[in-house]
């Protein structure tokens, strides 16, 4: 299937027993905005192999557009405005990692700034809440690799929701808030990559 966006979310992690970027991906995956056909696809949350998963997508879909979604501790939707050259010591869910921090890409450059532009209040109906530090983790790592890897697909980025509710999570959000403000994101996106090929 080829797609105009292509849109990740993680597997389950940590207390994150439902993780709803994933679960969203797939409810994604065979839409259809602004007549821009999306592929959504769940990573899991292993060092490289999520962004192997990552690439297989973008090589098979070709897409103009990609979005990766993770989860976050925010009351928001944050469009990430960079991407840092750095993974933390932090074990994946396979337990491996703890040993590897350090530059994500030898001699890369720092920082790379995300090419997706979206207006205040694209993830409605959650707030925004600005952010320039995409975490240390798997969500930073698949992005910094997106940038790096992929000057192809035109417009890409990364945008952390909050997490699911649950007992674990009480500052979390419903998944009906998380799928709407997602599934806004997407749209707006769709709309760019549709104007982009006249």
């Amino acid at each position: 299937m080829t797609a105009g966006v292509l849109v990740t979310g993680f597997a389950p992690f940590g207390v994150n027993a439902r993780n709803p970027t994933g679960e969203v991906a797939r409810w994604l995956d065979g839409r259809r905005f602004c007549g821009v056909p999306v592929r959504g696809v769940e990573l899991p949350v292993v060092w490289d192999a999520a962004f192997d998963a990552m690439r297989s997508a973008v090589e098979a879909t070709h897409p103009r557009a990609l979005i990766a979604f993770g989860v976050a501790d925010r009351a928001g939707v944050s469009v990430e405005s960079t991407a840092r050259n750095w993974r933390g010591a932090r074990a994946d869910t396979l337990g491996r990692g703890e040993a590897d921090a350090g530059p994500i890409e030898a001699g890369g450059p720092e920082a790379v700034p995300t090419t997706l532009s979206l207006v205040p209040g694209a993830g409605a109906p959650l707030p925004d809440a600005p952010s320039d530090d995409a975490g240390d983790y798997l969500c930073n790592f698949v992005f910094y690799r997106a940038m790096r890897a992929f000057p192809h697909v035109p417009l890409r980025g990364f945008v952390h929701v909050p997490r699911l509710w649950s007992p674990a999570t009480p500052d979390g959000r419903s998944l009906e808030q998380i799928r709407a403000a997602m599934t806004r994101i997407v749209e707006a996106v769709a709309l760019q990559a549709s104007r982009s090929t006249g």
